[in-house]
């Protein structure tokens, strides 16, 4: 659920902080989990504003991050879904990431994890 607290916004467990990139269709954001203080790079996407071929990149997208585990990737940690926006969170280590939004190009007959 994404709500604002005071003057911060949060989405789930996290407090949301400043904008760390935007790209044509997202916005990211610092965030830190409320409890833990792990932080994560919060990528804000707004479906709305997605044509039906971008919401099916979008979802590939999802499709894809969930099911990498790499150490030269970012690893998705979490999404959260409120009404017609997604957030994407990914873990940081020490240092912020800027995550360029990407044409994914699938096919889900021709998929394949590679470990």
């Amino acid at each position: 659920m994404a709500q604002a607290v005071g003057r911060n916004r949060v989405v789930g467990e996290y407090v949301v902080g400043r904008q760390i990139g935007a790209g044509s269709f997202s916005v990211v954001w610092h965030g830190r989990h409320k409890v833990h203080g792990t932080e994560v790079a919060i990528k804000e996407i707004a479906t709305l504003r997605l044509n039906k071929k971008l919401q099916e990149s979008l979802m590939s997208e999802i499709f894809i991050l969930k099911r990498i585990n790499h150490p030269n990737i970012i690893c998705l940690h979490d999404i959260i879904q409120v009404g017609c926006r997604f957030f994407l969170l990914f873990l940081v280590w020490n240092v912020f990431v800027v995550i360029k939004p990407f044409t994914v190009w699938w096919d889900p007959d021709k998929f394949e994890v590679f470990e």
